[in-house]
């Protein structure tokens, strides 16, 4: 059975947005084989913590706390775009030694076909997964699930689900890109929030954390022998929630009147 073009165009502009391509239409700029020479792909800058944090303290000013704590977890998580704005209070296991956060399987993702919002899988069967959190991140998280009764966390302003287009342009590219009416200048231009994801990838990489843990947080499978033999365990589960407390207290160390 074909593929609905609903469908099609879903899995065209997830693609998009794995690629950071979340302002253009998802067939621009995919690769089409060697016939496409002299194309090269859009690249947008990749955050640093400090830039990240930056834009989270205008979002806090500008927004609210919960869009900065919006930031601050696509940072410490690496949730893609529809996780994050998937993201059920039921999933959010937060009390406890052990913090988590569950990406369900059948409804854990926020997807936008035609116009319409509706909550479905995530991207693949390896991105249902459970990520571990630190202490710090398990507390925002508190304080955002106290300030709302809806099932999502991560809301707009109107109290509705996101759609990436608006968030991209109303919240995400003033903030980044800076804004000359209100003399505010540029903290990476170009930035979008899947820069989030990557950034995410550098802290993994700069905290040490094995491999097969760093697969297993940003929600894919490991290739060859390391993905067949290569396993999660609960120390590394721990790694993960112990580790990066130290680098958020570093990074946010400029930061205090916010976080």
């Amino acid at each position: 059975m074909r593929p609905s073009r609903a469908l099609q165009r879903w899995q065209l502009r997830d693609r998009a947005a794995d690629e950071g391509l979340l302002d253009h239409n998802p067939l621009v700029g995919m690769r089409l084989g060697s016939t496409h020479i002299g194309k090269r792909p859009i690249r947008r800058p990749v955050l640093s913590i400090q830039q990240l944090l930056a834009g989270a303290e205008r979002l806090a000013e500008e927004w609210g706390y919960g869009l900065w704590a919006q930031a601050v977890t696509g940072a410490y998580t690496g949730m893609r775009w529809g996780e994050i704005c998937g993201l059920d209070r039921r999933h959010c296991h937060l009390g406890g030694d052990e913090p988590y956060l569950e990406v369900d399987p059948d409804h854990g993702a926020l997807h936008e076909v035609g116009g319409k919002l509706w909550l479905g899988p995530p991207k693949s069967e390896a991105a249902a997964r459970r990520i571990d959190l630190p202490g710090f991140l398990a507390g925002i998280l508190q304080q955002v699930i106290a300030a709302h009764s809806c099932d999502q966390l991560f809301i707009s302003p109107e109290g509705e689900w996101w759609r990436r287009s608006n968030f991209s342009r109303r919240i995400w590219r003033p903030v980044f890109d800076g804004d000359t009416d209100r003399d505010r200048g540029p903290i990476a231009q170009a930035a979008t929030f899947h820069g989030s994801r990557h950034l995410h990838k550098t802290i993994l990489d700069e905290l040490d954390l094995p491999e097969v843990l760093e697969h297993d947080r940003m929600g894919y499978r490991m290739r060859g022998v390391s993905g067949v033999y290569s396993h999660v365990t609960p120390l590394m589960r721990e790694q993960a929630r112990t580790r990066p407390e130290a680098h958020w207290q570093t990074a946010t160390a400029p930061h205090r009147k916010v976080a």
